[in-house]
């Protein structure tokens, strides 16, 4: 590789493949700057394909740049923080953009994506306040985290049916967006997504989105309505979290799970249906809200607490406080009457009860919450019933002297670091196949600092 300034810009030349790079140099660049198609160096002719990452990163006094048809890709922050730049085009032998590219070009108002580009990466309008709009072509595939971040002035937007997520914080801040069509193809909205998005009124959730994520919808104080489909099975912490104005919503049959804080301070929220779908909602789901009669309330039985379903007359295992060393978890209890069935340990429930050395979970359980267990460091023994169908992370991260542990085979879901730090743990069995066993494996890191070497499965052993 040889790096040469030629004619006021810096390349990065490859002498293999005949190819130049644009790279930043000492001192930046100013003004205009027409990039060339080739460049010559020593009587040898190279292509220019690529605009390096952070080439022009920090050029505040940059106004114009001439992207040739050559380059077809622009690297991570290569134009960040150019505050004077205010129109770019770029060509159509570009297919990606990378990381916060144009982040923080605060005097760009408009720009042209080609329908060469399908990749666009984190961030990469992330600042640029006075953007209006844009055009995203039918080629793009993925559009990055914070792809829109803090972009106070865009109006509208409309994404085409190649994108198939609204990842975290695409549109966190936009405070000025009052209208956003999301097409079909996308399956999920991530977290904080319009978080602030405070001029949105109205929003529909296509028929393909299966999980509205956490915080997604915080802060947008003017949304007044929102259509919830079919698909969406979990309503994501926070997610319509000081949605003030939100004075109806329906929540459809599929959805079996509504997150902590999920419609907190909805307080146009006069009244809402829970559909019997629905086996958990999280801690302050609807609190300060003004409906006239709360779809979840919270008991205390002796040393356990439990937050009742009162539409389907179950019940969430929330918290327990005490020291005893065995705990017997009831199937079912009984609250003015009626009869609630205990159906899942939500997070946290019993996290550092270091007096804890064994608890027995009802055959009603079918879940275990994150951290359900953290650091119950005496817990020795513990039998998950044959209905369990998700632990959950960290569940019991920190249970140094579990030593063995025998998961049946209807789980279907075991998240990462479950068993962190079970220091004693040598003995891990699953009523299952080989086969299921590495189904229901999501992250590789379930068993960090567990001596257990092999997993015993139904067919045969899976090492660790």
């Amino acid at each position: 590789m040889i790096e040469e300034i030629i004619n006021g810009i810096n390349y990065r030349l490859n002498e293999e493949t005949l190819t130049a790079e644009v790279i930043d140099k000492s001192g930046g660049y100013e003004g205009a700057i027409v990039i060339p198609e080739t460049v010559v160096f020593n009587d040898v002719t190279y292509r220019v394909t690529t605009i390096g990452e952070w080439a022009f990163c920090g050029c505040q006094s940059l106004t114009i740049i001439i992207i040739p048809n050559s380059v077809k890709s622009i690297g991570e922050r290569a134009f960040e923080g150019c505050k004077s730049l205010s129109f770019i085009t770029i060509p159509n032998s570009v297919t990606s953009i990378e990381a916060w590219a144009f982040a923080d070009c605060r005097s760009l108002t408009s720009i042209a994506i080609p329908d060469s580009v399908t990749s666009i990466g984190g961030g990469t309008f992330s600042g640029c306040s006075k953007l209006t709009g844009i055009a995203i072509p039918d080629s793009v595939t993925v559009l990055g985290g914070g792809v829109f971040f803090d972009c106070t002035s865009l109006i509208s937007i409309t994404l085409p049916n190649s994108v198939k997520s609204i990842r975290d914080m695409a549109f966190y801040d936009c405070r000025s967006l009052t209208s956003i069509t999301i097409p079909n193809s996308v399956k999920s909205i991530g977290e904080r997504a319009f978080e602030g998005c405070k001029s949105l009124t109205t929003i529909t959730i296509p028929n393909s989105v299966k999980m509205i994520g956490d915080y997604a919808f915080i802060d947008c104080s003017s949304l007044t309505a929102i259509t919830i489909p079919d698909s969406v099975t979990i309503i994501g912490e926070g997610a319509f979290y000081r949605c003030s104005s939100l004075a109806s919503i329906a929540i459809p049959n599929s959805v079996i799970t509504i997150g902590n804080a999920a419609f907190f301070t909805c307080s146009s929220l006069t009244s809402i249906t829970i559909p019997d779908s629905v086996t958990s909602i999280g801690e302050g789901a609807f609190d300060y809200c003004n409906l006239k009669q709360n779809p979840i309330q919270e008991i205390k039985i002796d040393e356990l607490t439990y937050r009742l379903l009162m539409h389907n007359h179950l019940a969430m295992v929330v918290c327990y406080v005490g020291d005893s060393e065995t705990i017997d978890i009831p199937s079912k209890i009984t609250y003015e009457g009626v009869a609630y069935r205990i159906i899942s340990i939500d997070s946290v429930a019993f996290s550092h009860c270091e007096s804890l050395k064994e608890i027995n979970i009802p055959n009603s359980i079918t879940s275990i919450g994150y951290s359900a267990f953290y650091r119950c460091e005496s817990l020795e023994n513990i039998i998950i019933p044959d209905h369990v169908t998700d632990i959950e992370y960290e569940a019991f991260s920190g249970c140094k002297s579990l030593k063995a542990i025998t998961i049946p085979v209807s789980v279907t879901k075991l998240e990462y670091d479950a068993f962190n730090g079970c220091k004693s743990l040598s003995t891990i069995t699953f009523q299952g196949t080989i086969a299921q066993w590495e189904e229901i494996i999501l992250q590789d890191d379930w068993n960090n600092e567990v001596p257990a070497k092999v997993v015993h499965c139904t067919d045969g052993d899976v090492e660790i």
